[in-house]
């Protein structure tokens, strides 16, 4: 699916729902092309983070494809690159899921991301005495 030029509070809801509405049981993968996008605020990362938690969900994958460029650095700057699966071009991104028959399988050589269904770890966070304030 082709993601508009710019995704902004005017038009992510709209953009986000057409998204997780192609993320559907069985569909096996999703791929969504930013390729022409050269603007995305916040809004759009919360709505490409909810599509990629429903496919997620059905066991789907959703790739990106995220050129070099202003959309590819908002999404490293919030962290959504190490969550969202993300390719360079749409040929990539098909080969990805040419790769990889499993909806929820891992992610083949090349592909940058965490696979869907991963979870990121936090480190453990010692225990503070009861003695002593929290910091």
């Amino acid at each position: 699916m082709t993601m508009p030029d710019e995704i902004d509070v005017s038009n992510a809801g709209y953009v986000g729902e057409q998204l997780r509405s192609a993320i559907t049981p069985g569909a096996g993968a999703v791929v969504a092309d930013l390729t022409e996008t050269t603007f995305c605020d916040s809004f759009a990362v919360l709505h490409l983070m909810l599509a990629h938690d429903k496919a997620v969900a059905l066991d789907v994958q959703l790739l990106f494809v995220v050129p070099a460029g202003a959309v590819l650095r908002l999404l490293e700057l919030v962290g959504a690159r190490r969550v969202l699966r993300i390719c360079p071009t749409v040929t990539a991104a098909l080969a990805a899921t040419a790769g990889d028959p499993r909806p929820g399988g891992a992610a083949p050589a090349g592909l940058r991301g965490i696979r869907p269904g991963a979870t990121a770890r936090r480190p453990a966070r010692a225990p503070v005495p009861a003695s002593e304030p929290d910091p």
